[in-house]
């Protein structure tokens, strides 16, 4: 029989079953991104109150009424596993959010323009929340970088839209929060 180290004593997690088989949607609508400044950021305190003021700051933004696409993050291995023979411990993950954004005007291009990595903004968290109401928060373990793109083709029924492309690696996956009152 396999054997492995016992000095962890901390308990395993407690799961626990959704109401009547409820479930929560996944199509992404508003999100709000975070510099490294942002008092939630900093404080792991994302509520109205914290999020408006980093917002009023100009540590935070808004991006409402967009369609956004958070794919599972990626596991990132450790170089070597500890003893031979066992898989490589995960250290973080990589994770990659696209936000298409059809609010296109001046104003957005110039608000998108401030948020391109190529200007050497860095984003250190990001709250996306679902057409229903539920939000996961994304924090960066140093920061994301966010590209922005305004792509044209070549069809007459097709519209110009924003992506943002949002990647960075994050300590551990993104994790469930009470959705703030801003959007």
């Amino acid at each position: 029989m396999p054997t492995c180290d016992t000095y962890c004593i901390t308990p395993m997690p407690e799961h626990t079953v959704n109401d009547c088989g409820e479930t929560v949607a996944a199509g992404g609508k508003n999100s709000v991104t975070f510099d490294c400044q942002s008092a939630a950021y900093q404080n792991t305190d994302y509520t109205k109150l914290t999020i408006e003021q980093d917002v009023a700051d100009g540590y935070a933004t808004i991006i409402k009424d967009t369609m956004i696409d958070a794919p599972d993050a990626t596991p990132n291995a450790a170089s070597a596993a500890a003893v031979a023979g066992e898989e490589p411990v995960i250290k973080s993950y990589t994770q990659t959010l696209t936000i298409s954004d059809p609010n296109i005007s001046e104003l957005n291009d110039a608000a998108y323009e401030e948020l391109d990595a190529t200007n050497g903004r860095k984003i250190a968290a990001v709250i996306t929340t679902t057409v229903d109401g539920h939000s996961e928060l994304y924090e960066a373990i140093s920061s994301f970088q966010m590209t922005i793109t305004k792509p044209s083709t070549g069809s007459v029924d097709d519209f110009i839209k924003y992506t943002s492309t949002i990647t960075g690696k994050m300590k551990n996956k993104s994790k469930m929060i009470a959705t703030p009152d801003i959007y």
